[in-house]
């Protein structure tokens, strides 16, 4: 059990397996805030785990359940689960993206699995050099916050583990989809609406469905969304910088 900082949110934790507690250790609160009491409490007990198995046996992550490393993976899995749905109690919530930050604003690139979006903030980071970094590389959180929409590293953040504890304004959300000329285009506000939808946690109940559905609505008021057919190239990180940066 520890005490962690996550998007600017105190966390309790209480996990068991290595890759939970390897992956917290760095948004843990120093021994100086352990009085700080959690707006947010994450629990997954063996039975949690035992359940998902049960539930899910045709999954990717437990196909063979005799190996430890599976326990440690759907562990994971269920701790994020939690803290996003907790988070949704603080306007904010889960994005299915690799968030990248240059000069201090957040670009977040999200879509379909295998669309390229790693592959894309990528290049982002070869184009800028050392005026970028990768905030979170598959599950950045994002949070309204005066009315300002801000991106946060998290400890979920898919197989690459690239992650930061930081934070940064949202400059925009681009959704990508493969394609062999680069174009881009701002969603109206009813394709943004479903674009972000389909690319958060959806396995709620009312009460923080209708939650979600508000806060969807405040972000696409605040930052503009686009759509972006896209190829691997120079050209496609250019247009996206100029469009997001007119």
């Amino acid at each position: 059990m520890g005490l962690y900082k996550i998007a600017d949110l105190p966390v309790l934790a209480e996990v068991s397996h290595p890759r939970c507690i390897g992956q917290l250790e760095k948004y843990r609160l120093a021994q100086a805030d352990a009085e700080i009491s959690p707006l947010i409490r994450i629990t997954v007990t063996q039975k949690m785990i035992d359940d998902y198995r049960e539930a899910g046996k045709d999954s990717e992550i437990i196909k063979d359940w005799s190996v430890e490393k599976q326990r440690d993976e759907v562990e994971y899995m269920l701790a994020g689960a939690c803290f996003y749905r907790e988070l949704l109690s603080y306007q904010g919530m889960l994005l299915h993206a690799s968030a990248i930050v240059v000069d201090g604003k957040a670009y977040l690139f999200s879509g379909k699995s295998g669309t390229g979006k790693s592959t894309h903030t990528g290049l982002w980071l070869r184009h800028f050099k050392e005026r970028a970094y990768i905030l979170n590389d598959d599950k950045p959180a994002v949070r309204m916050e005066e009315n300002v929409l801000y991106a946060y590293g998290t400890p979920w953040s898919g197989k690459t583990n690239l992650n930061v504890n930081r934070k940064a304004p949202v400059a925009g959300i681009v959704f990508l989809e493969q394609a062999a000329e680069n174009q881009i285009r701002r969603l109206s506000p009813k394709e943004a609406v479903s674009a972000v939808f389909e690319q958060t946690q959806r396995n709620l109940d009312g009460k923080t469905m209708l939650r979600l559905l508000d806060l969807i609505e405040q972000i696409i008021k605040t930052v503009p969304i686009y759509h972006m057919d896209c190829n691997i190239s120079e050209e496609a990180v250019l247009l996206s910088w100029n469009t997001l940066n007119r």
